[in-house]
């Protein structure tokens, strides 16, 4: 899941501080899902009722979208048709993310304005699914690559639905979050304190790696590279892409070295 609150991996409550486990943060839309503008590009019409939208694609099946809407609902379509396959209505308020689950492909994560993440299965979507509450509105969402179980700071086997830890990880909202497909436990965050972080969540005792400051205001996204995994891309309020080696950082380097493809 892409989350930032308090748990194993995800996201969690987060306002002015980064919970890892829901990333709750900045009212921002998560840049990396994807604009209105491409959405108009790929459904035409579509978009109209569906505004603000941020999307996603679901692993191993690629014609099929997930997007997320200011309109409250989640909505799952058949790129290849253009049509909407299934709505769903599970939320209150502003949906700001969603996301796939990469090992159960039906599993669908979403994150909302409303202070709640909710996962739902998409062979049963009558079902209410499960539901984690945070102490902030949801910026930001995503899933343990590593384990099929966890979204940051969540474990979605736990009964009693309560984050695994949370850290005080920024000055200000944190808005994206981005987990390393080579090195387990490695987190990046960013903030609209202007920073970009790095975290290690091993054992659920997350400690700080590296801060990077670009320079270049608000920090809105952030995504590490799947083919050259430690170069972490970065979108923020000055309008510039950004791309940041990681691995120049002096203590990335010694700590994950060894991962480098």
């Amino acid at each position: 899941f892409d989350s930032i609150g308090t748990g194993n991996s995800g996201n969690g409550t987060i306002t002015e501080s980064l919970s890892i486990s829901l990333s709750v943060a900045a009212r921002r839309r998560n840049v990396r899902f994807g604009s209105v503008r491409l959405c108009q590009f790929i459904f035409g019409k579509f978009v109209s009722f569906h505004n603000r939208m941020c999307m996603v694609r679901k692993p191993f099946f690629r014609k099929i979208i997930a997007s997320a809407s200011a309109d409250k609902k989640v909505k799952v379509w058949d790129v290849a048709t253009g049509q909407c396959k299934l709505t769903l209505e599970h939320h209150t308020e502003v949906v700001q993310a969603v996301e796939w689950n990469q090992y159960a492909p039906q599993v669908l994560l979403s994150g909302s304005y409303d202070c709640t993440v909710v996962l739902k299965d998409g062979r049963d979507p009558s079902h209410s699914g499960l539901k984690w509450s945070t102490n902030a509105k949801v910026e930001s969402l995503a899933w343990d690559p590593h384990s099929e179980h966890f979204f940051v700071g969540f474990d979605i086997r736990a009964s009693d639905l309560s984050p695994s830890f949370t850290i005080h990880a920024h000055d200000k909202e944190v808005s994206s979050i981005s987990y390393n497909t080579n090195a387990p436990n490695l987190l990046a965050t960013g903030s609209w304190d202007k920073s970009v972080k790095l975290w290690d969540l091993s054992n659920n005792q997350p400690s700080w790696v590296a801060t990077h400051k670009p320079n270049a205001g608000r920090v809105f996204s952030v995504s590490f590279s799947a083919d050259c995994p430690f170069l972490l891309a970065i979108g923020a309020k000055k309008g510039k892409l950004l791309v940041w080696d990681t691995l120049s950082d002096t203590a990335v380097s010694r700590r994950y070295g060894s991962n480098r493809p």
